[in-house]
């Protein structure tokens, strides 16, 4: 089961989720998306948006990536009636929970904003009544508009104060693993002026040897190798296998 906002969504047949797959490229269903020119050509965002114009839409799906300058996203199926439900509850553009539940007794939850619907008059339930596709982002989504100065002072600032300055533009507080001493301190060069914060975020966290993750529950974290690491194994281990796996290969005696 799918839930938007508390509202159950429309589980698309394979015939629908396979013609929305081969007839709406992303760029088609984010209609008003563009590309701004930010003077920096080393900071343009064209390049970093192929990941997700290069992505087929799948419906139904959670993509949560990792770092600032991607965002996570997924393609939901509502006809009129979800739609109002859903909007009833949406009238100041708020974020409302987007749930996938496995009905088996575990679930996964997370809040996202929807961006506009795109009406799909070759899918209906009821004739002249078009079945929605329903683009929704979290908020890394958003970064994109944030407009600020970060200011840095060779020598003298630190990098817990680019992340602190980064985070207070954006409205997110950044929780940091311990940033090892041999990295020194930041230079003047990473000061930039209106210009995009989320690959500013990125590239101040792989200056130091981390990541950008955004949690479900909406925290914002930058992960050093390490801690990444013993997550990935902690969410691997948490999970009983039933069947299948690795070989363990070895010297046959004839």
């Amino acid at each position: 089961m799918l839930s938007y906002g508390g509202v159950s969504l429309h589980l698309p047949s394979a015939d629908e989720a396979a013609w929305i797959t081969a007839r709406i490229p992303p760029q088609e269903a984010f209609g008003f998306f563009r590309a701004r020119w930010m003077a920096d050509p080393i900071l343009n965002p064209r390049v970093h948006f192929n990941w997700f114009l290069n992505r087929p839409v799948k419906v139904n799906s959670l993509f949560q990536p990792w770092g600032a300058s991607r965002w996570g996203y997924a393609f939901i199926l509502c006809d009129y009636k979800m739609m109002n439900a859903i909007l009833a509850q949406n009238t100041t553009g708020n974020s409302l929970p987007f749930k996938i539940d496995d009905d088996l007794g575990s679930s996964i939850t997370t809040s996202m904003f929807m961006l506009p619907p795109v009406p799909l008059s070759k899918l209906s339930i009821i004739p002249s009544l078009p079945l929605f596709l329903v683009p929704l982002v979290d908020e890394r989504y958003r970064w994109w508009e944030v407009a600020a100065e970060i200011d840095l002072e060779e020598n003298v600032s630190t990098w817990a104060n680019v992340y602190a300055d980064i985070g207070t533009a954006l409205g997110v507080t950044i929780t940091t693993d311990p940033i090892s001493t041999d990295y020194l301190k930041p230079g003047a060069g990473l000061t930039k002026h209106f210009q995009p914060i989320p690959m500013l975020l990125d590239l101040v966290a792989s200056s130091v040897g981390q990541r950008i993750v955004r949690r479900l529950n909406g925290s914002i974290l930058a992960l050093n190798a390490t801690t990444g690491k013993a997550l990935m194994i902690a969410q691997a281990n948490s999970y009983v296998k039933e069947a299948g796996g690795s070989l363990d290969f070895g010297v046959v005696n004839a």
